[in-house]
């Protein structure tokens, strides 16, 4: 007979089971790999409990990084159905075991050793199951049996983390870099930005490929649906509301785009300054994402390169000298869409405040928005050919090209070069410092670029973190997003520590 039982077929056994006398414990987790410590742990729970239920993490919800789990969920379910101590398998779709935990009634619900002190997790998940456990009558256990760190044995025993990787972590105090992550955690930095850039809109249209079309020379496909996100500065707005307490976000608006904008910011306290323009659209770009593959086929962009009146480029700079003293950092994201005119780039020299930018070159302007039209900054982002693109040089190895373009490099305070799977350089005024990147596959790396840099913004704006300490987080945060599909859900400070906390064991 099967142990794979689903949740409601469950919750009837269960009550049986009660009525019966048995007593019920709920195990959950990934099982990703399983070792004599799970042995261990299943024959402790035996000691109490007459039946052992485990509640398998679905792969859609496994939160431990790029390359987790190992082995997809049936493999999973097949390998725990093996082992005669579990009694029930259920599948659960959510990150927690919150649900299963309040539909099947379990009289005992069970984590390791290492959950004896709560607060030493960091997705905070722990709390939200103890109450759901005490809210149908049960109770919460952690054992005594010593666990091993699935996680541990998977980054020793496979190729996981690369020997350039490795090295480079010699160089990092992974217990003080913990810590001082979990400090962040516990507190937004007390700081003011502003975030100017264009906001776009990402569509992506999955559809099922259904051959050549029978009367002309065309692909035809069946559209299966559509999901929309906030893309370019909604992003990266999004994505600061996480580190910093206040932000202000200044963009183009007419009435239509400022529905799609509010729509799309995650957090009510983002404060949205408009630059009126009823002239001005909004950007987007709509993919056509095969289902099955994933494998993108067309992309179309609707913009205009020509958003703003110049009246309204002279609003932005007006802006700016008048409101710059409030903020402690400007934050601009260039994509090339002229919202960022001459004038807005003069009144930020003029300003001298602590500026980050990223400027972009995209499909729809290749070549025509590059990094030279700003001269000063204290932190300038783009990626290896917008640099390329900069320098006027398409072959030069990337180390001797730095090297070689020193003097414009050094109009800024630091300058970062990202590589993708290469990794990245950060280069500032008395160091060249390489970080290799963390995760080498990627499903989807739209965005992956602004991810780097906002994150990046966040860690040196706190003030608490070396230069080396940056680039990797940011590299795993890049990394952790390019690893799915769109910008539907922004990781938030708790997941992207479980991923720090993966690559330093």
């Amino acid at each position: 007979m099967s142990k794979i039982f689903s949740i409601k077929e469950l919750s009837k056994e269960i009550t049986k089971l009660k009525k019966n006398g048995n007593k019920t414990a709920l195990l959950h987790g990934v099982f990703d790999i399983l070792h004599v410590g799970h042995i261990n742990y299943f024959e402790e729970i035996k000691k109490f409990s007459d039946k052992i239920i485990v509640s398998v993490t679905s792969d859609k919800f496994v939160n431990k990084g790029p390359g987790r789990p190992m082995f997809n969920i049936n493999e999973r379910l097949k390998i725990l159905s093996k082992i005669d101590l579990i009694d029930f398998i259920v599948i659960s779709n959510s990150e927690t075991a919150e649900k299963v935990i309040k539909d099947i009634r379990p009289n005992f619900y069970v984590k390791g050793k290492d959950y004896k002190i709560k607060k030493n997790d960091i997705t905070k998940n722990i709390y939200k199951e103890i109450k759901a456990i005490k809210s149908v009558g049960g109770k919460f256990i952690t054992t005594q049996t010593p666990m091993h760190s699935s996680t541990k044995i998977i980054n020793e025993e496979t190729n996981f983390l690369s020997e350039k990787l490795k090295d480079y972590l010699k160089n990092v105090a992974k217990e003080n870099l913990k810590k001082k992550y979990l400090q962040l955690v516990k507190q937004k930095i007390n700081k003011k930005i502003l975030v100017i850039g264009e906001p776009i809109i990402d569509v992506y249209n999955y559809v099922q490929i259904q051959g050549k079309s029978s009367k002309n020379n065309i692909l035809s496909s069946k559209h299966i649906s559509t999901s929309e996100f906030g893309g370019g500065s909604i992003l990266v707005t999004n994505i600061l509301k996480e580190f910093i307490s206040k932000i202000d976000f200044l963009t183009f608006s007419n009435n239509h785009n400022e529905t799609y904008v509010k729509k799309f910011l995650n957090d009510k306290k983002i404060k949205l300054k408009k630059i009126k323009d009823r002239k001005c659209k909004y950007i987007i770009k709509k993919r056509f994402i095969d289902k099955y593959s994933k494998n993108r086929l067309y992309q179309i962009n609707y913009n205009d390169d020509f958003l703003l009146t110049n009246k309204s480029g002279s609003k932005i700079s007006n802006f700016l000298e008048k409101n710059s003293k409030f903020y402690d950092f400007i934050i601009i994201f260039d994509f090339g869409h002229n919202l960022i005119t001459n004038d807005v780039v003069k009144t930020l020299k003029k300003l001298n405040k602590k500026t980050f930018i990223n400027c972009q070159s995209n499909s729809s302007n290749f070549g025509f928005n590059l990094i030279n039209k700003y001269s000063k900054a204290n932190t300038i982002s783009m990626d290896e050919q917008e640099f390329r693109l900069s320098v006027q040089d398409k072959n030069s190895p990337i180390k001797q090209l730095i090297k070689k373009n020193k003097k414009f490099i050094r109009k800024f305070k630091n300058f970062i070069i990202t590589m993708g799977k290469y990794g990245s350089y950060h280069v500032s005024k008395n160091s060249s410092l390489y970080c290799p990147t963390v995760y080498s596959s990627f499903e989807d790396t739209t965005g992956s670029g602004d991810v780097f840099f906002s994150i990046y913004i966040a860690l040196k704006i706190s003030n608490k973190f070396s230069d080396e300490e940056i680039c990797l987080i940011s590299h795993i945060a890049a990394g952790l997003h390019a690893n799915k599909v769109g910008n539907d859900k922004i990781f938030d400070l708790r997941s992207l520590y479980k991923s720090l906390e993966l690559v330093l064991k």
